[in-house]
């Protein structure tokens, strides 16, 4: 569901069944939720292929060719609440500039926002990346900081979540003092390979969302590009579906290359920042 025109989220009730209609057909997509008494209808649907485990039909027929069973790679996660910033010790070289005194060219760097890399091999096989999101984010309340760690596991790793914690704590400590820390939580999760990509058929009336690969820093472009093919996927779809039942203005609703978000008019007076 949607949280715009007149839309609700339902969260954190399991998908009992999911039917999905046949991409030509009038009839809408069926979504019977678990403690929900309603049936949800649906004309077009996006989803992630675990749900497809939900579905009493089999219109999307997910092919996966070329890949071995263990092709998945287990990575290692942290999310940890602090009350202080990160704080970088100041650089033995750095000489003040514009007006400074020796004193405040000497002051730690502190750090409310920033993305993080240690390289492989400083304390663990592979690179960890971490995330920092302070209150300029609008994610945390004032004087609360977010970090968000990761990194990939050896796959000899056992007992995984312990594993987990051994891994990133080491790197989370010369950051964050442990004092300082107001929760924390490892885990851990199965990060599918590239190449274990689906290749699902297309189906105008049912999509899939793709596997994110990216680390921390680039993960929002990635998400951004895939919003946008997934757009004009959707679009296509309803397009399609209109012209089924008849409805005028199909072809007006939405042409190939139309952006995801409306191009704003400049106003030639607005400054530039």
């Amino acid at each position: 569901t949607c949280a715009v025109n007149t839309g609700v989220y339902i969260l954190g009730r399991p998908i009992v069944s999911l039917f999905l209609p046949e991409p030509e057909s009038n009839t809408p997509a069926k979504i019977e939720l678990q403690d929900v008494p309603d049936v949800l209808s649906a004309d077009i649907v996006v989803m992630e292929g675990s749900y497809l485990s939900c579905t009493n039909n089999n219109i999307m027929e997910e092919k996966v060719t070329g890949v071995a069973e263990n092709s998945s790679t287990l990575a290692a996660h942290a999310v940890v609440i602090s009350n202080t910033p990160v704080v970088f010790p100041p650089a033995e070289t750095k000489k003040p500039q514009g007006g400074e005194t020796e004193a405040e060219a000497a002051k730690p760097e502190v750090t409310r926002t920033a993305a993080i890399v240690f390289p492989p091999s400083s304390m663990h096989p592979y690179a960890v990346q971490m995330m920092v999101m302070g209150e300029e984010t609008l994610s945390c309340p004032r004087g609360k900081y977010i970090l968000y760690a990761s990194t990939l596991l050896p796959s000899t790793s056992t007992s995984a979540s312990a594993k987990a914690e051994s891994t990133l704590k080491p790197y989370i400590a010369t950051l964050i003092p442990q004092s300082s820390v107001d929760f924390t939580c490892y885990y851990t999760r199965s990060e599918p390979s590239i190449q274990a990509e689906p290749e699902t058929r297309p189906n105008a009336r049912t999509f899939m969302t793709s596997q994110l690969h990216s680390s921390w820093p680039e993960i929002g472009d990635e998400a951004a590009t895939e919003a946008g093919k997934m757009f004009a996927d959707v679009m296509k779809g309803v397009v399609a579906l209109k012209k089924v039942r008849g409805e005028e203005g199909a072809d007006e609703l939405w042409q190939e290359g139309d952006p995801m978000w409306p191009v704003l008019e400049r106003d030639e007076d607005d400054q530039e920042w």
